[in-house]
């Protein structure tokens, strides 16, 4: 089964400070096999699609397709996060050249709280491990 390890909000930035308005929502789905989603918020019938070659060119993929909607529909920012175990966090800067452009917020996740069926418990890491 599939899960969302990463996610690109497309949109506007904010002029006078950080922030994107999005428009579109890129998820990083990662299983047997990886490949992105693209939907526009408020359109369902809007959708683009990724599906990398290799694990080494997830994040580029996933860059490249965000710069491509970025340009259709007139954006100027993305923002990247991701979570603890995602393919990605390694190759953060690897797809950032697609994205010279754009304002681009990069964001990881410090923490996270989840139920485990395999341990059948609560694991907690990051700053929601104390």
């Amino acid at each position: 089964m599939a899960a969302v390890t990463a996610v690109i909000m497309v949109g506007i930035s904010h002029p006078n400070d950080t922030g994107v308005n999005p428009e579109v929502i890129l998820k990083l789905w990662e299983g047997s096999r990886a490949v992105w989603t693209a939907h526009k918020i408020g359109d369902s019938r809007y959708e683009r699609r990724a599906e990398p070659d290799e694990p080494a060119t997830i994040m580029a993929d996933g860059c490249k397709l965000a710069r491509d909607i970025a340009i259709e529909l007139n954006l100027d920012a993305v923002m990247i996060t991701s979570s603890s175990h995602s393919s990605i966090n390694s190759q953060i800067l690897t797809g950032m050249e697609m994205l010279e452009s754009l304002d681009v917020y990069i964001t990881q996740q410090t923490g996270s709280r989840t139920n485990n069926q395999w341990s059948g418990g609560w694991e907690s890491d990051g700053i929601l491990a104390q």
